[in-house]
């Protein structure tokens, strides 16, 4: 079986170069594997209001949560965080604003849609001071 994109280059389109999801369900295959996954149960989500393409994906997760329920009802979305490209612009801000949200919502799961996150830092990526927030309150337990 071949996937619709490899038809249309077997029909002889020369012109085509690459076929683009919606941004709609570029969230939707990690959300369900999470659902699906059964350990992973509160998902915090953040996005910047400033991005279209970044509040579109988170946007349209948020959507997506009501069908994840079906498939895991233990699955719930804990809390949204909004802002705005001046608020993130704060020293530390996804550090002290964004990892401290999902900590105190007690989020399992964590998804962000903004640009800076795809910098590979620990200042930047904040599943990584996540990650490490959550070793080191199970490590002092």
């Amino acid at each position: 079986m071949h996937s619709p994109v490899v038809h249309y280059f077997s029909q002889g389109y020369r012109y085509v170069y690459g076929m683009a999801s919606p941004t709609s369900k570029d969230t939707h295959q990690a959300l369900t594997s999470m659902a699906l996954e059964g350990s992973i149960r509160r998902l915090f989500l953040f996005y910047t209001e400033d991005l279209s393409y970044a509040k579109e994906a988170c946007l349209a997760a948020i959507e997506h949560v009501s069908f994840l329920k079906q498939l895991n009802p233990d699955f719930e979305l804990v809390g949204v965080l909004k802002y705005t490209t001046n608020t993130s612009s704060a020293a530390n801000f996804f550090d002290s604003v964004v990892v401290e949200e999902a900590i105190r919502l007690r989020a399992d799961s964590v998804l962000g849609c903004d640009s800076k996150v795809c910098h590979l830092s620990a200042k930047n990526v904040p599943a990584l001071a996540f990650a490490r927030s959550r070793a080191c309150s199970h490590m002092s337990a």
